[in-house]
């Protein structure tokens, strides 16, 4: 239960952090030069990106998280260093994957046939990378202060 609890947490605050970072690499100054025109784009850059982020999170990260739990539970032989790089591949695969999902369903009949060999060669892959890796780090903090947390808490029964 915890680590469900953890990977909703972590969903939810890569959705922000991630929306937040959309929104000041894409909110353009010299376009709007008045402070207030700019703070509107911003927050309506946040809000798009978070109505487009916090779904994916949800409803492909949480079960691509506990798909990659399984799998490096099954492949993995106790070490470490050795578990996180093969975290850290398989969310970059489960990003790639779950970035053309949701564009091909969001494109749906407007995709073009060369489609699925361009987008590797696209920033949708440093795209889709980056979010996963945010999500897969926010996660290992979430999971580092419930561990501190619990240890806290049996110090304190004993």
């Amino acid at each position: 239960m915890v680590g469900f609890i953890s990977k909703m947490l972590a969903a939810g605050f890569s959705s922000i952090i991630f929306s937040l970072i959309y929104a000041l690499c894409n909110s353009v100054v010299e376009v709007f030069p008045q402070p207030f025109f700019h703070f509107l784009l911003f927050v309506t850059l946040f809000i798009l990106s978070f109505t487009f982020a916090a779904p994916v999170y949800l409803f492909a990260g949480i079960p691509l998280s506990m798909m990659i739990d399984w799998i490096v539970g099954k492949i993995s032989d106790g070490g470490q260093v050795k578990e996180y790089f093969y975290r850290v591949f398989l969310y970059v695969i489960a990003g790639i994957v779950a970035m053309t999902l949701f564009t091909i369903v969001m494109l749906g009949e407007e995709l073009s046939n060369g489609f699925l060999v361009g987008i590797f060669y696209s920033p949708i892959v440093l795209f889709s990378s980056g979010a996963s890796l945010l999500y897969f780090h926010i996660l290992l903090l979430i999971q580092l202060i419930f561990r501190k947390a619990e240890k806290k808490l049996a110090d304190l029964e004993k």
